[in-house]
């Protein structure tokens, strides 16, 4: 049986492994300098053992992709194939997903929220059912700054209520305050849970 993994960007980094413990069955790859040019790699299995452990062989097999940034314009496609057919008897696609890309914090433009003077109770700042965050490799946020800030409001008192103990708070909430949080390794529903639980509240006269 021949493997190939073909459109491999990067023959030193992106490979098959196999698995092939308590059979009779040989792994190895083929080196064929012109199958380099057309960024092929190819695996042979051989051995006398029954049908049920090449099976389990192909099973085994495992993608790896090492690169830091790899290059995901096109997919890569496993053909296995028998070595004495020129046609291939199955054909599998492998989507490569850049790990690098950094994650996505999406929230609807322009949001505003409203708060009615003297309100009887603090009101969210954020509804944190309108917060996304899409990540294809990390269910964590590696790190979170999140910075509130306001403009010099003129003439009165503003005072806010962050009501969450996470933040660092400056000022003395006259004119101009800013409040700061910083997380690592912060689960994605963690983080929009925090954020869901920022409230605002004026006592300005």
């Amino acid at each position: 049986i021949v493997i190939n993994l073909t459109r491999a960007y990067d023959l030193n980094l992106e490979l098959l492994t196999f698995n092939s413990t308590g059979t009779n069955i040989t792994v190895m790859k083929l080196i064929d300098a012109s199958r380099e040019n057309d960024f092929t790699h190819s695996y042979s299995l051989t051995g006398p053992a029954t049908i049920e452990h090449f099976s389990m062989v192909i099973a085994s097999v495992l993608y790896q992709n090492r690169a830091d940034e790899p290059i995901n314009q096109d997919v890569r496609v496993i053909l296995i194939s028998l070595s004495s057919q020129s046609t291939s008897l199955c054909s599998i696609s492998v989507l490569v997903v850049n790990i690098a890309d950094p994650p996505i914090v999406a929230f609807p433009p322009n949001y505003t929220v409203y708060y009615l003077e003297d309100g009887l109770q603090p009101i969210p700042v954020f509804n944190n059912s309108l917060i996304s965050i899409s990540d294809q490799d990390n269910s964590f946020l590696a790190l979170v700054t999140i910075i509130i800030t306001n403009q010099q409001m003129g003439a009165g008192d503003v005072l806010y209520s962050l009501d969450n103990p996470n933040f660092n708070i400056f000022g003395n909430g006259t004119y101009e305050l800013n409040a700061t949080a910083r997380f690592e390794q912060l689960p994605h529903q963690v983080f929009l849970d925090f954020v869901g639980g920022i409230t605002f509240e004026s006592f300005d006269q």
